[in-house]
């Protein structure tokens, strides 16, 4: 039987409803980032979800997404914090906004947006992610560059697989942050499909791992959400 992970990316905060850059930033939840999980929580009860293991990146937004989750489906479950879940460090462009960032990508890439797009389209997510965060870095050397970020979503993921595997478990909860959660699904599977526009919040995507592969299965469902 196939170990199924659920990739969760935490509810809204302030600085995503007033489009800031939040990285290792910190902040808890804002009032619909708080139905946001709680719309997902719901969901999780209604497909009849019962976790096995449930990790978290250790910010506040996602351990506090992950604690209302729990409380709905496994209110005994601990949570376990791995430090290497946590979202991309973005330097100086931490709490700027996020047009500003983006427009400096772009100016730094010497792309136009619709060439962004082809770039994905001829490269894949994993190589664009790639380029995109070691752009960041030439930007910002504050910043987290790919090699850095890979390395320990890799880290977390053999430390959650090897857990799993020995409790013979299936449903393991893991939530995490926007781009960390591309740039693992990405890396899992190159040739899939990302949204544009990045992972919504509270948004869960599955992804099977047996025998060594694994397999996404779904990305970004925010089923009940209004």
């Amino acid at each position: 039987m196939p170990i199924k992970l659920y990739l969760m990316r935490h509810g809204q905060t302030q600085l995503n409803q007033a489009g800031l850059v939040q990285g290792v930033t910190d902040g808890w939840l804002n009032t619909k980032g708080i139905r946001q999980v709680q719309a997902t929580a719901v969901d999780f009860q209604q497909r009849g979800l019962h976790f096995d293991l449930a990790f978290s990146s250790p910010s506040q937004r996602a351990r506090q997404t992950a604690q209302i989750v729990l409380a709905a489906v496994n209110p005994d479950l601990p949570i376990q914090t791995l430090t290497q879940l946590s979202e991309v460090n973005f330097g100086n462009y931490e709490s700027q906004l996020e047009s500003d960032l983006a427009a400096d990508l772009l100016h730094k890439l010497e792309f136009k947006p619709q060439k962004l797009q082809i770039f994905i389209q001829q490269n894949g997510w994993s190589k664009t992610l790639e380029l995109i965060l070691d752009t960041l870095s030439d930007l910002d050397q504050t910043a987290e560059n790919y090699q850095m970020v890979i390395s320990r979503l890799q880290v977390a993921m053999q430390m959650m697989i090897h857990q799993a595997s020995r409790q013979s478990v299936q449903q393991v909860l893991i939530v995490a942050h926007g781009l960390s959660l591309l740039v693992l699904l990405s890396i899992l599977d190159n040739s899939v499909i990302l949204p544009q526009q990045g992972l919504d919040n509270a948004s869960v995507s599955q992804v099977d791992y047996e025998d060594g592969i694994y397999q996404v299965v779904s990305i970004n469902n925010t089923r009940l959400q209004q």
